[in-house]
């Protein structure tokens, strides 16, 4: 099984033919949490992009591999780290001080500034308990304000200025 770590991740936790998205599940060692999401198509096409470089790079050096790995060397090697590949890349990018687990807080805040609330980025993250989820929340009066920002512009846009819902009308 994989774990959230990309590095263990296999191409067998990756559905590519499911819907028109696919989906892919993460296996937590961490907390031992399973969780399975829709592929978001730049990440479909970026596994799909590697997916045939590994293999016309097996066929041009002759390589022959079972591996069901995802992140491997051309032999079917598992790739263990990447710090030093981490680390030169933030170096050429000009990002200093930037941790590979910044990642996942960014995708956390990206999720609550979009729309979801802590129970959702809790699922979706892998969180056993809503605790550890909790250091996004103050994210979320950033989003109330972007939702009323929304519908202020909703209103001014609105020819009658009300529009009933429900069968009633007025403020509700």
């Amino acid at each position: 099984m994989g774990s959230t770590l990309s590095l263990n991740l296999r191409w067998s936790d990756i559905d590519f033919e499911f819907g028109d998205k696919g989906l892919i599940t993460f296996y937590r060692k961490k907390n031992g949490v399973k969780r399975t999401h829709p592929l978001m198509p730049r990440t479909k096409a970026a596994l799909l992009k590697w997916r045939d470089h590994q293999s016309y790079m097996r066929r041009r050096k002759r390589i022959v591999t079972e591996s069901d790995f995802v992140f491997t060397w051309y032999n079917g090697t598992p790739i263990k780290q990447f710090y030093k590949s981490w680390r030169r890349v933030c170096r050429i990018a000009g990002l200093e001080g930037f941790r590979f687990h910044d990642l996942r807080h960014t995708y956390c805040s990206n999720l609550m500034l979009f729309g979801a609330d802590i129970k959702d980025v809790k699922e979706m993250i892998g969180h056993k308990d809503l605790a550890m989820t909790d250091r996004y929340t103050h994210l979320a009066s950033e989003r109330q304000l972007m939702i009323q920002k929304n519908l202020a512009a909703h209103y001014i846009t609105t020819t009658s200025g009300i529009e009933p819902s429900g069968g009633h009308i007025g403020v509700t």
